[in-house]
């Protein structure tokens, strides 16, 4: 069945989709086109690309399937364990994929879907292939892991080691031990110093943007510090409200004064209210220009490319994330309710935002010195 095209609205959907049956399953992808004629160049282009992309996919899912067969010697080694980890987790461990008849190599890099939290995961695992594959799953110890950590990389810190190292190695052999291949693991993580909270100063804030006169610059770092959002959901996510466009409404309505946009690391939909300075700011861009992204960065790579010249000129150590901890820090020692920054910050738990409350000396000392009663009250009491 060939690939037909779905208009807007008709699934709650933004752009054209290209929808249809392949011989490995039901595909649907976004086009990412409003217009029609668009839409069916963009399918002739990329048609050929979406059955190869549906022809991966499933065969990642047939490798889940099957059990890794131990080796002739009844051992079951730990490249075999890291195989079937991956393919439960469908993260195709090959380093290039075989295109079929007519997708040219310059089109790789669409065809390459997976996030960057994926790829990290997929260099991860090939790191522990490579390294630990032929050792027995029975005898691979937590020696293993440090001294493999020390040697792929040296000078990094403890909490590097046990992210690129000890973490997925573990989620490896709890893979493992599920399938009776060995026994649970006993592994711990190396010792890390407790998180620390990486808020900017007022002072701070106010060098950096006073320090650029590029109006899309200045506009980015009041939106990280007015509203606290990633980086990366503000980049990618954050666009312009079109009442004309169908569908699910996303975007920012200066009427309503609010952003509504989808939550990168839950996939939810978001309302964040907007700061008076902010809406100025969004007010002063003429009506003609409100289309599309806010931004036209990208990503934080090209971010940084005017960011990192700017601390340094204006001497002030800063990095997008930071913001997003003033935000948090601040909130509390004005005496928001948890609550509060919940909603600001788009937490789901309470537990997550507990880790912005940086709460100051002095906020702490007033909150003391306030559970002194009034005058009148502690004179009626010593009566």
């Amino acid at each position: 069945m060939a690939l037909t095209l779905v208009p807007p609205g008709a699934r709650k959907n933004r752009f054209w989709l290209a929808r249809g049956r392949t011989p490995h399953g039901v595909v649907s992808v976004s086009t990412g086109c409003i217009d029609r004629r668009e839409a069916q160049a963009w399918l002739r282009l990329h048609a050929a690309e979406i059955y190869a992309e549906a022809a991966a996919k499933q065969a990642v899912k047939t490798a889940a399937a099957a059990t890794p067969a131990p080796a002739a010697d009844g051992v079951r080694r730990f490249a075999e364990a890291v195989e079937g980890y991956a393919a439960q987790r469908h993260i195709d461990l090959s380093r290039s994929v075989t295109l079929p008849r007519g997708v040219s190599g310059a089109s790789m890099r669409w065809h390459d879907q997976r996030t960057p939290a994926q790829r990290d995961e997929t260099r991860r695992l090939l790191r522990l292939r490579a390294a630990l594959g032929d050792k027995p799953l029975t005898e691979v110890v937590w020696d293993d892991l440090v001294r493999l950590g020390r040697s792929a990389l040296p000078g990094r810190t403890n909490a590097t080691i046990n992210r690129e190292i000890v973490t997925p190695a573990r989620a490896v052999l709890h893979y493992a031990a599920k399938n009776r291949w060995c026994h649970a693991p006993q592994l711990a993580l190396l010792k890390t110093p407790k998180p620390g909270l990486r808020c900017i100063s007022p002072e701070g804030e106010a060098r950096l943007l006073a320090g650029t006169n590029v109006f899309k610059e200045r506009l980015l770092l009041l939106w990280l510090f007015r509203t606290g959002m990633r980086i990366e959901d503000t980049l990618q996510r954050v666009c312009w409200d079109d009442p004309a466009r169908p569908g699910e409404r996303l975007g920012i309505d200066l009427k309503s004064r609010v952003v509504r946009t989808r939550i990168g690391k839950t996939q939810e939909v978001g309302e964040f209210e907007l700061a008076d300075e902010l809406v100025a700011a969004l007010s002063t861009i003429a009506p003609a220009e409100r289309c599309g992204k806010l931004f036209s960065w990208g990503n934080q790579q090209n971010v940084n490319r005017w960011l990192h010249p700017l601390r340094t000129r204006v001497g002030v150590h800063f990095t997008p994330h930071m913001a997003r901890h003033t935000v948090g820090a601040r909130l509390a020692n004005n005496g928001a309710a948890l609550a509060t920054s919940m909603a600001v910050l788009g937490h789901r738990t309470a537990a997550s935002s507990l880790r912005y409350q940086g709460i100051s000396k002095s906020t702490v000392r007033a909150a003391v010195n306030a559970l002194a009663p009034a005058a009148t009250d502690a004179g009626a009491a010593v009566a």
